[in-house]
């Protein structure tokens, strides 16, 4: 997948819910893990979105899965990258 910076992060049903602000990659495997989603009016602060949460990304978008807004984005701040089992288990 490729990513642009200034991108849209759409939900599952194509609504803007944030732009691309960063993206995360694992120095091992220089493959991208994560994604930083920019505070903005929807989101009062960063959010990491998982990599495994992306259903698709074009030079336009990036579309999540719907499961990504059954629970809050984890604070790129101060809380942990959640993982698609925390986003289950509740």
């Amino acid at each position: 997948m490729r990513f642009n910076f200034g991108t849209d992060i759409l939900n599952s049903s194509g609504e803007k819910v944030a732009e691309l602000h960063q993206i995360v990659i694992d120095p091992a495997t220089d493959q991208v893990t994560a994604l930083i989603a920019k505070k903005g009016f929807l989101l009062p602060n960063d959010k990491v979105i998982p990599i495994s949460l992306v259903m698709d990304s074009t030079d336009e978008y990036i579309k999540l899965y719907e499961k990504m807004l059954q629970r809050p984005l984890v604070n790129s701040h101060s809380d942990p990258v959640c993982t698609d089992e925390s986003l289950e288990a509740g």
